[in-house]
């Protein structure tokens, strides 16, 4: 079995509850972080255009939803959606929990909220909502519309093929639910479940490549609070994502993981 390295991070920005989002700079060895005026709920997710980084957008908590900067967070806007059907194609009042841009293509970007998934094509200024009953309708017990509501939680991207995409869904509402990790490599046309159909323990947070070779990915699951404890696991696949291992299992909530770009086998995780 290849060893590797776990790095257990609390991270600020990205894995806890915030009422501003920052940036930070290096002075002299110093790490300094500046307001950038995102107020009033939660931050989920942050994409940072891989070819203009002051281009960057932000999934947060009900509010508008999603927001996009071109100017490295001096101004935002809050990103638009067709809303057609109404309810599903927005992100107004919604949490989103999940923006990606597909490092091969900048103008791809994915985003994951509420139950849906939306896909852009343009950088983000017109938006198509994915349809998908079997991803967001096959979690028993989860307390959602006929009890089988699941939420989109997490999105990756191939690294080098926009139109490969793996969503990670769980329970709504917080409730530890089971998870399912669902692929699709038509650009969200037709999608597949993974792992050999069978669900994970708890909802998928995150997903993430190894950059240097797609096949490898990892996952986090957490419980989010089950009868007061918090549950989250590692899991590592090397076919693609076809199936999963767990590799720990610890009792503290996990939001977010990284792979060290150049030493894949180093994976953050944050807590």
């Amino acid at each position: 079995m290849k060893s590797f390295r776990k790095i257990i991070v609390s991270l600020v920005l990205l894995g806890a509850a915030l009422f501003g989002l920052r940036s930070s700079s290096f002075t002299q060895g110093l790490q300094v972080w500046t307001n950038l005026g995102l107020y009033g709920g939660q931050i989920y997710d942050i994409a940072i255009d891989p070819l203009n980084p002051d281009r960057m957008f932000v999934g947060s908590y009900l509010g508008d939803g999603l927001f996009v900067t071109s100017d490295g967070g001096n101004t935002w806007r809050a990103v638009e959606a067709s809303n057609d059907p109404p309810g599903e194609a927005t992100f107004k009042n919604h949490a989103v929990w999940a923006v990606k841009i597909a490092p091969s293509d900048h103008n791809v970007i994915w985003a994951a909220h509420d139950s849906w998934v939306e896909k852009s094509t343009d950088g983000g200024n017109t938006w198509t909502h994915t349809f998908n009953r079997d991803m967001q309708r096959d979690c028993q017990n989860c307390g959602g519309e006929s009890d089988d509501l699941r939420f989109c939680r997490s999105i990756a991207i191939h690294p080098s093929d926009p139109d490969t995409v793996y969503v990670g869904t769980g329970g709504p509402d917080e409730r530890a639910a089971n998870g399912a990790i669902y692929k699709t490599t038509d650009g969200g046309i037709t999608w597949t479940k993974l792992n050999g159909g069978a669900n994970f323990n708890y909802s998928i947070i995150s997903i993430a490549f190894d950059t240097s070779n797609p096949q490898i990915m990892w996952a986090i699951t957490d419980s989010r609070e089950e009868n007061g404890v918090y549950w989250g696991s590692l899991y590592r696949s090397g076919d693609g994502g076809d199936t999963w291992t767990r590799k720990i299992s610890v009792d503290t909530a996990w939001y977010d993981l990284a792979i060290k770009p150049d030493e894949p086998n180093v994976v953050f995780l944050a807590t």
